[in-house]
């Protein structure tokens, strides 16, 4: 059990290693933006963000992952409000499109 989770936490990080290796206009992603497309982002962002980086005060602020074995460490998820000093306030949107699909920040 132990060397599957080690195994599936590698796999994870070379993943995301790869991903964040790429430069920034390489990811470049183009959406249309209308009423429809604002309204499944919400979903989407409730239904997969909010479960992790929902905080206590109700924002995307993110928290302390407690239910994650001690084995992988100690993990506090990222704030993605739109707070310029603490979250991704000053991400341009397609910064932020580039973040939410495919989890590279904008400044490595």
């Amino acid at each position: 059990m132990k060397t599957k989770t080690l195994l599936s936490v590698f796999f994870i990080c070379a993943i995301g290693l790869t991903i964040a290796s790429l430069p920034m206009s390489s990811l470049a992603i183009s959406a249309e933006e209308n009423d429809i497309s604002i309204k499944r982002g919400e979903k989407i962002v409730m239904n997969y963000c909010a479960l992790c980086h929902g905080g206590e005060d109700g924002k995307l602020s993110g928290k302390m992952m407690d239910d994650i074995p001690k084995l992988v460490g100690t993990i506090h998820t990222s704030n993605i409000t739109n707070n310029t000093e603490k979250g991704i306030g000053k991400y341009t949107k397609e910064q932020s499109r580039v973040l939410l699909r495919t989890r590279v920040k904008a400044y490595g």
